[in-house]
Formats: C-alpha cells, structure tokens, sequence
C-alpha cells in the first residue's frame, strides 16, 4: 500500500498508473499462494484475536524500552533480544518464549541503545534527503532525468521500509542496507554530474559581440 501510494503520488501520469496498478493487481492476486490469504485473513479475526495481537506487540516494545533503560548507551547486544527477552519478560509467559521484538526502531534500541537508534534514524533520513535532493534538481533539469527517476525508486523502497519496518524486524536485512549504499552512490554520481554540467556551460565560449547594424539619421521636423 505505501509503495503504490507513492508511486501514484510521484506519478505524473495518474490515471495510467491506476489503470497499470489495476492490470498488475488482476495478473498478481489469482497467483498468490494459500499462506498469504490465511495471514491476510487475521485482518477479520475475533476483537479477541487481534487485541491478543496488538497487546502483544505493545508488550514486546516495552520489553525493548526495558532492555535499553539497563543498557542505554550500548544496548542489550547484536541479535541479542530473543536471547534476552524471557529475561526481562514481567508477563510470565504469555506471550511465549524468545519472541522477537516486531518493530525495527525497538529492534535497534534494544541492541544498540539510544546513541545505536539516533545513529540508524540519520541513516534511513540522510538517505530519503539525498533522494529528495536529486528528485527536486532533476525536475528543474539540472540533472538527467533518468538519475530523478532513480532517487524516486529509491525513495520509495525506503519508505515501504519505513512502514512495513515499524511492525517487523528489519534492521538487519540485507537488502536495506544495499538501498543505503545505492543512495549514497547516487547522490555522488549526481554531484558529479552537475559538475560536469556546470564545468561545459563555463568553457563554452562567448559568441561573437552582436554587430549594430547601420541606420539612416533621423531627422526632427519642426
């Protein structure tokens, strides 16, 4: 939902982007294996279900909060919530035993504390900047415009992370950390870019000075 979001935000085309979403979404849902429908299905489970769910993630947030309160500056350690969490679970069990933590900004606080959770914001921000950046100088021409469209797939993979991160362990997937790096890439290759634009537009020579073509005196009649 945010990636298609997004991208219809971006697009400047939204009527055919609706329609193409459509097209891919007829092709993609008779495809999608029975795991999925089951899972989809909890979203009309029983209200005692789904607060069963939601107290349950709340749960595991405040265990990750408790963990960084006794480790505020270095967290509990790499991967360590699982390995920790029936340590510091008050509910006895009820939620069963090395649960994962369900949220990537609890995930990071708990293994690398305060300084470990600001230092992993400042990436995934620095990284949606660098996009936004290139986006907004590639719109006024400055840049190509295949480097604008880049910086918006960029974009919006981060922010599909974003999203789906909030509710699921994601710090450590692999994928999300090639996006960090390609971002960073792109905005080099843009600097560089613009430099070498700027750098043609200086060495162009001047033309020649417009010549006044000659005209006849004009006379004032009195």
């Amino acid at each position: 939902g945010a990636l298609g979001g997004i991208h219809f935000w971006r697009s400047p085309k939204k009527l055919r982007t609706a329609a193409a979403v459509i097209v891919a979404l007829a092709i993609i849902l008779p495809a999608l294996p029975a795991e999925y429908w089951e899972r989809m299905s909890t979203i009309t489970a029983s209200a005692d279900e789904r607060d069963q769910s939601q107290s349950g993630r709340l749960h595991f947030w405040q265990v990750a909060v408790s963990m960084a309160s006794d480790h505020p500056f270095l967290g509990i350690g790499h991967r360590g919530y699982e390995a920790a969490y029936d340590e510091y679970d008050a509910s006895g069990g009820d939620y069963g035993v090395k649960r994962a933590v369900h949220s990537t900004w609890f995930g990071v606080l708990s293994e690398a504390g305060y300084p470990g959770l600001l230092m992993y914001v400042a990436i995934v921000l620095s990284s949606l900047l660098a996009c936004r950046r290139i986006r907004k100088r590639a719109a006024l021409g400055v840049l190509p415009d295949e480097l604008g469209r880049y910086a918006i797939a960029l974009e919006s993979g981060l922010i599909a992370f974003i999203v789906g991160g909030s509710f699921v362990s994601f710090q450590y997937s692999e994928m999300l950390w090639h996006y960090f790096g390609l971002t960073m890439a792109l905005e080099r290759v843009a600097v560089r870019a613009e430099a070498e634009a700027r750098a043609r537009i200086d060495a162009t020579p001047a033309g020649p000075a417009p010549v006044e073509s000659e005209r006849e005196p004009e006379f004032a009649w009195g």
